[in-house]
């Protein structure tokens, strides 16, 4: 078996050509993957969960961050919008 191995390696054709399509059915697979499995309201609903749970001592700091609902961008980053300068140093 390990003989059949090493004869194969020497042969820069055939581990080339593995190469290639293992690097086209990974991509293939890549491209099939899910584009929009992660939605604005799955967001927001995980969003408002951990704020209230890391942030829920601490009132002002939980309003600033509830009080207007984060929105998902096109690139999948998520925007919030903060009433000040103050709020964003604090955040």
């Amino acid at each position: 078996m390990l003989d059949f191995i090493e004869r194969i390696l020497r042969m820069p054709r055939v581990v080339l050509t593995v190469m290639a399509l293992l690097l086209v059915a990974g991509f293939g697979a890549y491209v099939s993957l899910p584009k929009d499995s992660f939605s604005e309201e799955d967001m927001q609903r995980i969003w408002n969960e951990r704020v209230k749970h890391l942030f829920g001592s601490k009132p002002s700091l939980l309003s600033s961050l509830t009080k207007r609902a984060p929105k998902l961008a096109d690139t999948h980053l998520i925007e919030l919008t903060l009433d000040s300068e103050h709020e964003l140093e604090t955040v």
